[in-house]
């Protein structure tokens, strides 16, 4: 998208959130009113809870639950599948999330993950943040860099910019 979502379907130019009891809203910035879309029903264990959210421009939201395992989840109405990703993947476990056009007005996009990571729970210092892609295809985990600012929740634009939340 160059920014006039032009070659986005309208329902896909739309806010999503999560909730930790499994909810999917529509958010109407307009109105500011949240409309819910339904209950995730992902094969996950009982105890798992969603963690993340990034929204892909087909309509699908890539949910990370805390468990570390991604699900698919449809903006329409809220079905949900499992994907491959390995998870635990270099170590991240938790991480936040967004996806962003590989260059301006590209309709092609990366899903874009930061995590912190520490060897140490005890000693914040001992550890690091990170910045990575995790390729939808092979659903495998290249790591950036590891001098990100702060463990960050993520967000992208259809101009190949990608913004934290620190």
């Amino acid at each position: 998208d160059d920014g006039s979502g032009a070659d986005c379907a309208e329902e896909n130019k739309q806010i999503y959130v999560v909730t930790k009891e499994k909810g999917l809203y529509r958010f109407a910035p307009q109105t500011l009113a949240f409309t819910k879309i339904g209950t995730l029903a992902c094969p996950a264990a009982s105890t798992s809870r969603p963690f993340s959210m990034a929204v892909d421009r087909t309509g699908f939201a890539w949910v990370l639950y805390n468990d570390a395992r991604i699900y698919k989840v449809s903006t329409t109405d809220a079905s949900c599948t499992a994907t491959a990703f390995a998870p635990g993947q270099k170590g991240w476990t938790k991480f936040g999330m967004a996806f962003v056009a590989d260059a301006p007005g590209s309709a092609s996009e990366s899903l874009y993950v930061s995590t912190g990571r520490w060897n140490d729970p005890a000693d914040p210092e001992s550890g690091y943040q990170a910045l990575a892609k995790i390729d939808t295809k092979s659903l495998n985990l290249s790591v950036i860099g590891d001098s990100f600012p702060s463990t960050a929740e993520l967000t992208g634009t259809g101009s190949a910019k990608l913004f934290a939340f620190v």
